[in-house]
């Protein structure tokens, strides 16, 4: 049996012992729970009507175009679910970020909104200006949207097409709302005169290597090589989970680093 993989789905040329053969498309349709299903539907052109599978694709373009419509009316809580289920980061730290966003922002919003609805970039972008957070934050928002879509393509729910988040617009992503603090030498020299020995050994990390502060929780004296002057970067803490870090390498040790005796 011939198949041909066109648009969305396949259309395949049914035999039929009584009558001409009929064209029939298949496809994957997800349900309200976020479960794919395999779909078969007999289309209302024939062999007769139409020759050849050009003929069946051409032909029956506007009842599937349709049918894709109303499988975009699914909610967009439902498409969530499954992501959240199937797609979801593993890092612990990528993973909470992406929970908390779509619980705070995107379901309170979005949840029972058909997915065609939110498929409308200007009124995502009317959204994200409303929203009274900082321009990076709605733009994390926007991020997290786009992945869903994404995926959404992947699973053939949607066409796949030009992600319509790529049309959100956020102004001021790259200016910072606080102005930022640097230190002057003499500040710093005086606030780690004030700080007990374990701090100012991981405030002087901080400023020689620029760490962040999951990763120098998660640093251990075997990840020092004192007389090499080399630290080697392998985890980070986020709360109580010890994960993978995500810029693993080593770094060189500045000579002012106190000793481990």
């Amino acid at each position: 049996m011939k198949r041909t993989q066109q648009d969305v789905g396949t259309i395949v040329r049914n035999k039929r012992t009584r009558g001409p053969d009929a064209w029939v498309w298949r496809f994957y349709e997800t349900d309200e729970m976020g479960i794919t299903r395999k779909r078969s539907v007999m289309l209302a052109g024939d062999a007769e009507g139409w020759p050849t599978e050009d003929h069946a694709w051409l032909g029956s373009r506007e009842f599937r175009y349709q049918r894709m419509e109303q499988s975009s009316s699914q909610s967009f809580g439902a498409l969530v679910r499954r992501y959240m289920h199937e797609a979801m980061p593993e890092r612990y730290s990528t993973k909470k970020s992406y929970v908390s966003i779509l619980k705070r922002h995107i379901l309170p919003q979005w949840g029972e909104a058909p997915v065609a609805e939110v498929k409308k970039p200007l009124k995502v972008e009317q959204w994200l200006k409303e929203l009274k957070h900082s321009p990076k934050t709605k733009s994390n928002i926007k991020g997290l949207l786009h992945r869903i879509f994404e995926y959404a393509m992947k699973w053939e729910i949607l066409e796949t097409q030009r992600n319509p988040m790529q049309l959100v617009e956020i102004k001021g992503v790259t200016k910072r709302v606080r102005k930022k603090v640097v230190l002057t030498v003499e500040q710093y020299q005086a606030l780690l005169a004030e700080l007990p020995y374990h701090i100012q050994v991981m405030v002087m990390i901080a400023m020689c290597l620029g760490l962040r502060i999951s990763e120098i929780r998660a640093l251990q004296w075997p990840d020092f090589d004192l007389k090499g002057r080399i630290l080697t970067l392998t985890r980070s803490i986020v709360g109580r989970y010890v994960d993978r870090v995500a810029r693993s390498g080593v770094a060189q040790l500045s000579s002012h680093l106190p000793n481990a005796d």
